[in-house]
């Protein structure tokens, strides 16, 4: 049998020898198995030595035993291998080692890794000895050798379906063997610090650390799941003890021990923010992470990180929890107000007749002159009239003359006072008695108000951001300077400022699950009849009053609910009475000398609230063809002569200057009209 295997390797070998493939990595001289284990491996700088040399077939004889196998594979691969003594029963091998392998066949391998997966598939293992060096014992895997580490070059030529092998469950890898693994999936070039083997000493600022190796130790890789293989790689680095440096100039990481009191090294990082304020994301993580360095750049929402790797994955964890869109609400409000005004006025008001009289009594003042007009009779001319019977009658009529004569006799009368002289007297001799007038006001008539004011204002707010819902009117109050102008002369100057006077609601929600907070400050204000009359340093200023009414409360309703405020009721009433007295108490004839007025003034505001979630699905896309429309052309035609001071030359130029473009090409669908008439 071992003829025949002899026979198959020998054809196998013939063919040619398949080269190492190209890998990230680079085959790590220091992570070959020790020249004493391997005394007769040649090394040669032109082809790669036979122990690692891929072929491409190694096929087993279903006859042969297994210890024949092992012994034949470990031949080819230039190793040296014992049997463990529990494998051995006398100095024969046991009847593991003498049961056949069955049909086996092994494809673009080499004869190390094909000895290593025969002893796995039959529960066995090679190890290190320690009591031969350079020996390699075959034993049972709970035999608790040392397991031999396959080299990285060898590892480095497998492809990503084989090194799927090392994730299976329950399988410990070598620690160096997982690092290679690791890094040729996460594509980084590795290297291997010489000390990781063999331990030693290291200077670790002024002192001096012992270092153990590391190399023997295993780690389970099936262990590790849904993190990339770089974060796997430097998860594993981590728990040995081990770091990852990088050379950004040789594109080369190497694997070496952590300097513990070495300072984790600080990277920069752009993160774009998508919903919140950069401002306020400064604040808050510069006071979380008072090591980082954090920029804001308000253009373009992103902020710019300058810290450890560490720092900088437990921000993006707790921004993965801040910066998330701000839920709105939908303020709908309705303000209804009712006015009642009903006003009574009946009865006769002496009010200006027997109130604040003026009285004068005297026969006046000389103060000008008079016209009087006399009177007198005079005999007219004669006149002659002869009868039928021819008897002549003579008739004198009478005339009247009137005359003006213009005496200083005359008084203004109602000036009061009286007037004495030693001649005359009093003069004039009558005396006066005057008064303003007589005025009374005759009133019998009912009014009535009755109005009603509905507004219904809407407004959306981001959660816990303020709104404010007014309808009112702006009035006017007027500032008034006085200054000393040229020639010190006095100069006064008045200057208008608007207040806002009406219904004005101020809303902050807050969102709490389907519950709305609602923060309200309801506030009405109006203007007043009769304004504030005041006298300052003799001069009357008057300002107009205003009269408000203001609720501050807090209330929780669920979204989507109507609030209903009232209670914003103002309710006032007037009686005004005038009477003569004795007079105003008769019966019926004292309606004329009696007068009442009642007047009510009534308002009622009811405001209704319904505050709503909005989801984004709430939104709807306006479609616009804005961008793809051409900016309209001005299409306006160059008037002819008859509408224009041009001559008609100068119109005609114009027009062919109009229908060319600016390159000196006509325009698609442009003509040059020379019809010099025009429209």
């Amino acid at each position: 049998m071992k003829v025949i295997l002899s026979t198959l390797m020998s054809l196998i070998l013939a063919c040619a020898p398949i080269a190492q493939g190209q890998t990230g990595i680079p085959a790590d001289t220091n992570n070959a198995v020790p020249a004493a284990a391997n005394p007769q491996a040649a090394p040669s700088s032109s082809a790669p030595s036979p122990s690692t040399e891929v072929v491409a077939l190694v096929a087993l004889d279903a006859e042969l035993q297994l210890g024949e196998a092992i012994k034949s594979l470990a031949e080819q691969a230039k190793l040296h291998v014992e049997f463990a003594p529990e494998l051995m029963n006398g100095g024969k091998p046991v009847d593991l080692l003498m049961q056949s392998v069955g049909s086996q066949r092994f494809e673009q391998i080499t004869y190390r890794q094909a000895l290593l997966r025969l002893l796995d598939k039959e529960g066995l293992m090679l190890g290190h000895s320690t009591n031969t060096p350079g020996t390699l014992i075959v034993a049972t895997k709970d035999s608790g050798l040392q397991a031999l580490e396959e080299p990285i070059s060898e590892v480095l030529k497998k492809d990503d379906e084989e090194l799927e092998a090392y994730f299976e469950p329950n399988k410990e890898v070598p620690l160096l063997t997982a690092v290679a693994v690791l890094a040729k999936l996460a594509k980084v070039n590795l290297l291997i610090d010489p000390k990781i083997k063999s331990g030693g000493v290291r200077y670790v600022g002024t002192n001096i650390v012992d270092l153990p190796p590391v190399s023997t130790n295993t780690v389970s890789l099936s262990s590790f799941g849904g993190v990339s293989p770089q974060q796997t790689l430097e998860a594993v680095l981590n728990n040995f003890g081990l770091t990852l440096i990088s050379d950004p100039r040789t594109r080369f990481s190497q694997v070496t021990f952590k300097d513990p009191t070495a300072k984790d090294p600080v990277f920069n990082y752009v993160i774009q923010l998508h919903y919140s304020s950069t401002t306020n994301m400064v604040t808050l993580f510069q006071n979380a992470f008072p090591l980082a360095k954090i920029l804001p750049n308000t253009r373009t929402a992103q902020l710019v990180v300058s810290s450890t790797q560490k720092d900088y994955q437990n921000l993006t964890n707790l921004l993965a929890s801040l910066d998330t869109p701000t839920k709105q609400v939908l303020i709908e409000a309705r303000f209804l107000e009712t006015i009642q005004n009903p006003k009574s006025a009946k009865g006769l008001d002496w009010t200006d007749t027997l109130s604040a009289q003026h009285f004068s009594f005297g026969n006046g003042k000389i103060a000008g002159t008079s016209t009087r007009t006399l009177s007198t009779d005079t005999p007219g001319a004669p006149t002659t009239t002869t009868l039928p019977s021819g008897r002549p009658v003579t008739i004198s009529p009478s005339s009247t003359t009137v005359q003006n004569v213009t005496k200083n006799e005359v008084t203004t009368i109602g000036a009061g006072g009286l007037t004495a002289s030693t001649a005359s007297g009093f003069n004039p001799s009558v005396a006066f008695l005057n008064a303003d007038g007589v005025n009374a006001a005759l009133s019998f008539l009912n009014t009535e108000l009755d109005s009603k004011l509905l507004a219904t204002p809407r407004a959306v707010t981001l959660d816990n951001q303020e709104t404010r819902l007014e309808v009112t009117r702006a009035i006017p109050i007027f500032d008034s300077s006085e200054g000393v102008g040229s020639g010190g002369t006095t100069v006064s100057s008045t200057k208008p400022n608007y207040t806002n006077v009406g219904t004005i609601l101020i809303v902050t929600p807050r969102i709490s699950g389907t519950n709305i907070s609602l923060k309200l400050k309801p506030e009405i204000s109006k203007v007043e009849g009769q304004p504030s009359r005041k006298v300052i340093n003799g001069k009357v200023n008057e300002a107009d009053i205003f009269s408000t009414s203001r609720i501050d409360t807090q209330v929780v309703i669920p979204s989507g609910h109507t609030l209903v405020m009232g209670g914003l009721v103002s309710d006032s009433t007037a009686k005004n009475y005038a009477k003569v007295p004795i007079l105003g108490d008769l019966p019926i004839l004292g309606w004329a000398f009696r007068h009442e007025t009642k007047e009510r003034l009534r308002s009622n505001l009811i405001i209704f609230l319904t505050p709503t979630i909005i989801e984004f699905e709430d939104f709807q896309a306006t479609h616009t063809e804005f961008l793809n429309t051409k900016v309209p052309e001005n299409s306006d035609e160059i008037v002819g002569p008859m509408n224009s001071g041009k001559s008609a030359e100068e119109i005609k130029q114009a027009r062919k200057q109009a229908s060319v473009s600016p390159s000196g090409d006509n325009e698609p669908g442009a003509s040059i009209n020379t019809n010099e008439g025009g429209k």
